[in-house]
């Protein structure tokens, strides 16, 4: 059965998140905070330019407004997943160095409670990634050089069951709960000056645990403009039983949707184990030696606030549409285990762009493709060197239909997505480690109809 076999690939993809939690970033930034923040948007979005939070869409899972569920056809069952690739260069004034990771990105399951009026969705989707390993050095005179390295590894991920409800036509609202995991893993390590046979150095190692609940709650409202009345066409038809047939040509008319999503702050239960080691090193035999060992030590990481709001505008066919998002997220409030981080409150701006050619008409397949232009600005959540980290960046997306055979030998449409971004993290006159990436990601949409009623046994 269906639901058997996508409550199994969930299961096991949940046992599993610990470890694509650490594929998707490289960024020594990720020492900050939780890690490396991620865009818990899919690939469709991702081509937008991130902008989500007034955008729904028939064949796809929204997982950032679960009130945009409402929108996914009436009775239809959809199974979204995605893989990202991430090329990235990092610079400062003095060095450069380039990585590449990929990964698998997000998975999402969305079916309908009651037909057009409550619609519900499962998800697992990455959060943060600590990804990253650092070395450096330092002169010390006639003693030597010292040396340094610093290793971050792991991520937090979210598992979460969201709704979406149909107040009226064009008023609908959703919440989301999330069930918050994972750990993160960070190692200092300095190695003294050494005379070549003789090593002296000291080791500390962190590890903190996140698991806890919290939720976000979502709304969504539509505005149609008036539709101009139909005109009745009677085409020639040499197909048709008399030579000719009627055809209604309904007339455009712009729908605008209003959009916003809030997430309060949580103090979400954490743990962290702590090692203090020195080390000596001679020829072949090896000394280690405990210093300090604390073993889950429980605490609490206070995780910011997120609030959102945007428009989209567009035809009545999806034939264009314009949507944007304004994010807030207030990273003042944050706090691990009481210490604060070099974070501070930021925003994030996001504009996109979607045309098809021919939603409706007949024609060529590249007339029915999706194509997506986007966005996006951020002031930047991290603060070092009492200086703030923009991120600014720019999109490009295709969304591929494709019809499989489904539900009682009927034929459904689905969707491939393609983005593609490249972005920026840093300036270089700020004097700090600049990031340019290239992100490749790949996701695809299966819609069926899975919950139907046999009419014969």
């Amino acid at each position: 059965m269906p639901v058997k076999t996508a409550c199994l690939l969930l299961a096991l993809v949940l046992i599993s998140a610990d470890d694509f939690a650490q594929t998707l970033s490289q960024s020594p930034y990720g020492r900050y905070a939780t890690g490396d923040q991620l865009p818990q948007t899919n690939h469709l979005l991702n081509g937008l330019g991130g902008a989500s939070v007034a955008f729904s869409d028939s064949n796809n899972i929204n997982t950032n407004q679960p009130a945009s569920l409402t929108s996914i056809g009436s009775g239809i069952t959809i199974f979204d997943a995605g893989f990202t690739g991430l090329a990235t260069e990092y610079s400062t004034d003095l060095l450069k160095a380039t990585g590449r990771t990929a990964g698998f990105g997000y998975l999402a399951f969305a079916f309908p409670i009651i037909k057009k009026r409550w619609t519900a969705s499962l998800n697992l989707t990455p959060l943060s990634n600590s990804g990253f390993t650092l070395k450096d050095s330092s002169d010390t005179g006639a003693e030597g050089r010292t040396f340094y390295n610093y290793v971050g590894t792991g991520g937090y991920s979210s598992a979460g069951f969201a709704n979406g409800i149909r107040l009226t036509r064009d008023i609908h609202i959703g919440v989301q709960a999330r069930y918050i995991f994972g750990k993160s893993d960070y190692s200092s390590q300095v190695f003294f000056p050494d005379n070549g046979t003789i090593y002296r150095g000291g080791r500390i190692t962190s590890s903190k645990r996140l698991s806890d609940i919290d939720f976000t709650f979502g709304l969504t409202a539509q505005h149609r403009f008036r539709r101009p009345a139909p005109r009745i066409d009677t085409i020639f038809d040499i197909a048709a039983p008399n030579g000719y047939r009627i055809q209604v040509i309904q007339k455009d008319s712009i729908h605008l949707k209003f959009g916003a999503v809030f997430t309060p702050s949580v103090s979400a239960s954490a743990s962290n184990t702590y090692l203090a080691e020195s080390f000596f090193t001679s020829g072949s035999s090896s000394f280690t030696d405990t210093i300090l060992y604390k073993d889950n030590q429980a605490g609490t990481f206070i995780l910011p606030m997120q609030a959102a709001a945007g428009f989209t505008i567009g035809n009545c066919y999806n034939k264009w549409l314009v949507t944007t998002e304004f994010r807030y997220t207030d990273w003042n409030g944050f706090r691990i285990f009481d210490k604060v981080d070099s974070v501070r409150s930021s925003y994030r701006a996001s504009l996109g762009f979607q045309w098809i050619p021919r939603p409706l008409e007949k024609g060529s397949y590249f007339s029915k493709v999706r194509y997506r232009l986007g966005g996006y600005y951020s002031d930047g959540y991290l603060k070092i060197n009492n200086q703030a980290v923009p991120e600014m960046g720019i999109s490009l997306g295709f969304g591929l239909p494709f019809e499989l055979q489904t539900y009682a030998r009927k034929v459904a449409t689905s969707l491939l997505s393609i983005s593609i971004s490249a972005g920026q993290r840093g300036m270089p006159q700020q004097n700090l480690l600049v990031e340019r990436y290239l992100k490749v990601g790949i996701g695809f949409s299966l819609n069926d109809r899975w919950f139907n009623r046999t009419r014969f046994e």
